[in-house]
């Protein structure tokens, strides 16, 4: 499937389940990068919106760069009533967007399916002098608890893709932010997020390595998660804990 299609299938779970990113990105991005305030900002592979929405509730205008309609469609619903926020059809490695407009350039969990080196052009063609690109994304941390360590091992027993589709986007995702130079900056934000049942059901099945209904692996991969959310669940929730990376440039 082409990355472009990947997430067709699951735009609804993508976006209401899809985590989000702490403030903690905003505030390293301005303390440590020098990130302007109130800049313009390009989100490439934008999704549904959901790191557009952390920069324009931090005092930013976004232009979010999606080719997915299905995807597009979700962050035109949520996000459009906002003057600050535009979507627009567009590639990571063509986006569309006017030379040295944008003081900006996010990439939300999305920078392993770009081509890297066209990509990085695209991004320094649509920066203005000193701009930042910054890409980042979550990672589960399996080892935070028993709940997690639980999670990890139902993935690995029904889901085939899944330690290798973790594993090799995160090298993929790590190799392709190094060739956007040698000045890449990294750095590693801690966060949990609490799910009720219904959020961490939804959250897993907008992940393209999870069987969705009718496909084999379905059913036992949710019945246990039911049994693992009931063993480990305080006051109707678990924690997901995650690793935020975090990786800028100039």
């Amino acid at each position: 499937m082409q990355p472009t299609q990947r997430f067709s299938n699951r735009a609804d779970n993508y976006a209401r389940f899809r985590p989000g990113y702490p403030a903690a990105v905003v505030e390293t991005l301005r303390s440590d990068a020098a990130w302007k305030r109130g800049g313009r900002v390009a989100d490439i592979g934008a999704g549904t919106g959901i790191s557009s929405e952390l920069f324009l509730r931090h005092g930013y205008e976004v232009t979010a760069v999606e080719p997915n309609a299905a995807m597009r469609a979700k962050a035109e619903a949520w996000l459009g009533a906002n003057a600050q926020f535009r979507a627009v059809t567009g590639t990571a490695e063509e986006t569309g967007l006017p030379d040295q407009s944008f003081d900006g350039v996010i990439c939300a969990q999305a920078f392993h399916w770009f081509r890297a080196e066209e990509a990085g052009r695209e991004f320094r063609r649509i920066l203005r002098p000193g701009g930042v690109i910054a890409v980042m994304w979550n990672l589960r941390r399996s080892d935070a608890s028993p709940f997690m360590a639980g999670l990890d091992a139902l993935l690995l027993r029904h889901c085939p893709d899944y330690a290798g589709q973790v594993v090799q986007e995160t090298q993929r995702s790590v190799a392709s932010v190094m060739a956007l130079g040698d000045a890449v900056q990294p750095r590693e934000l801690p966060w949990v997020d609490p799910l009720d049942r219904d959020t961490m059901v939804g959250r897993l099945l907008s992940a393209s390595y999870v069987p969705l209904e009718g496909e084999p692996g379905h059913e036992p991969l949710l019945a246990g998660v039911h049994c693992l959310f009931d063993r480990e669940a305080r006051d109707g929730l678990v924690d997901m804990v995650y690793d935020t990376k975090l990786y800028w440039t100039l």
